[in-house]
């Protein structure tokens, strides 16, 4: 059975374990502007949408959703009929490059790895870069304030290995990504992030760039 649906009636994985920056929405984006959709996306009985999170993201509710029911035991082609030849290639180029610019979302692959550690052994078997970051992580430990008199006094805390951080007088120390980071300061009022950064990825330095530094002597 086949019907057609907007794009509200879906729900987007508010736990999904790729994340889309700005750059990957935008060029997936382009991508539906100028050739239309292309691959399918994947959902689950109740409209949870279990692959396509970007697509759906960039698509922003402007192209409807034709459901196809499946049991899994075919593969489901999307056949464009009316493409050009360049359409053809743009598609080509824009389906990788999109999928070069998603990154692992390092906190959900955690929290999924603590509780169903089989799960994630299984499907990254012998992926030392991921199952070798995942062992590295550790959960974030928040310290009751400082005395406000000795908050000068102390040193810059360490987050990561060759980044170091100090965040008015709340002392924060672990091991985390840096989309943990950014979740745990939405939290905490007024804050002013110092940043002296090694190897930062995209999401901590644009988050980081919206707030006025601290001097990290």
């Amino acid at each position: 059975m086949e019907e057609i649906i907007e794009q509200r009636d879906l729900v987007l994985d508010k736990k999904n374990s790729r994340k889309h920056n700005q750059k990957n929405l935008t060029v997936i984006k382009k991508s539906l502007d100028s050739c239309g959709a292309g691959r399918s996306i994947l959902i689950d009985e109740e409209n949870n949408v279990l692959a396509g999170n970007g697509v759906m993201t960039a698509n922003g509710g402007r192209l409807k959703v034709r459901v196809v029911e499946s049991d899994g035991s075919e593969i489901i082609a999307v056949k464009r009929t009316n493409l050009t030849e360049e359409q053809k290639e743009r598609l080509k180029l824009f389906d990788n490059y999109a999928g070069d610019l998603s990154k692992w979302n390092w906190d959900e692959l955690k929290i999924l790895s603590d509780s169903d550690n089989n799960l994630i052994q299984d499907v990254f078997e012998n992926d030392s870069r991921i199952l070798g970051r995942l062992s590295e992580l550790k959960e974030v430990e928040i310290f009751d304030e400082l005395e406000e008199e000795n908050a000068d006094e102390q040193p810059a805390y360490v987050l990561k290995e060759g980044q170091e951080w100090k965040v008015n007088t709340i002392k924060i120390r672990g091991y985390s990504d840096f989309e943990m980071l950014k979740k745990l300061f939405s939290l905490l009022s007024d804050l002013r992030i110092g940043y002296k950064l090694l190897n930062a990825d995209e999401q901590a330095e644009e988050y980081v760039s919206k707030h006025e530094p601290v001097n990290i002597d």
